[in-house]
């Protein structure tokens, strides 16, 4: 893993009693990264990812509709119905989150899109309102 990428699927939770110091509950996650790219496989660009998740940075037809979108990288688990070994392995990938903006007649909603940080795949997404 790289510096500032941390996975919360490969991690212990420990909770403790403050007084005592005694452990309480604790929890282990294991879900494998798999990071199976070869080694002159090129990582998507942020708009390379933004175009796989259906924003088109150059068009800013898409992008005028929102009240704000942020791209980052993260480790996530593929939720998708299309993609394989679903919660058995995690993956790098961009998590690209957008927010819609809101008017006097409309409910402004949004989502999140996991894209796969090598294949470009949508390998998670989430909508909220």
């Amino acid at each position: 893993m790289e510096p500032g990428l941390y996975s919360w699927y490969e991690c212990v939770r420990i909770n403790l009693n403050p007084k005592t110091g005694e452990a309480k509950l604790v929890k282990i996650f294991y879900i494998p990264l798999l990071d199976e790219h070869k080694p002159e496989d090129e990582p998507l660009t942020e708009a390379a990812a933004l175009e796989a998740a259906g924003f088109y940075p150059q068009l800013d037809q898409n992008l005028e509709k929102l009240e704000s979108i942020t791209i980052k990288k993260v480790v996530t688990v593929p939720d998708c119905v299309n993609s394989s070994n679903r919660s058995k392995v995690s993956r790098i990938s961009w998590m690209i989150e957008y927010h819609e903006k809101e008017s006097e007649d409309y409910i402004a909603g949004g989502g999140v899109k996991y894209v796969d940080y090598y294949t470009g795949e949508v390998i998670g997404c989430d909508i909220f309102k």
